[in-house]
């Protein structure tokens, strides 16, 4: 990425010691900020996400509509950025492997049908 002016915003920090506890174990928020900073600069672009149209309404509707939106990836991780002239504010970050789009999935297992319905249906 390479911008030198990144803002981390306290939302941000919290979301990050919240989803990431092992990394911040025993961390102060200097040494969390530096630590996103690094991960900040070394992320690249996804546009991916912006195909995503209710969490990019939820976005323009919690923000405003006349911001730029731009989402890094590094590894697992992912920051929701805002553009502005000449920085960028980071606003929350997601681990990319269970979340999407701000929305947390939760895996439910199949409730398998029992052999009396299935033979019902069977034979009806």
């Amino acid at each position: 990425m390479g911008y030198k002016k990144i803002h981390f915003t306290r939302h941000a920090i919290d979301r990050y010691r919240e989803r990431f506890p092992a990394e911040c174990k025993n961390k102060t928020d200097g040494d969390i900020r530096r630590n996103l900073y690094v991960l900040a600069c070394n992320s690249k672009p996804d546009r991916s996400f912006i195909n995503n149209s209710r969490y990019m309404m939820r976005l323009y509707d919690q923000y405003g509509y006349d911001l730029d939106f731009e989402f890094l990836r590094y590894e697992n991780l992912i920051f929701v950025a805002k553009k502005e002239e000449n920085r960028r504010v980071i606003l929350t970050c997601y681990p990319s492997d269970n979340w999407i789009f701000g929305k947390r999935i939760k895996f439910k297992k199949k409730k398998k049908a029992s052999k009396e319905i299935l033979n019902y249906l069977l034979t009806n």
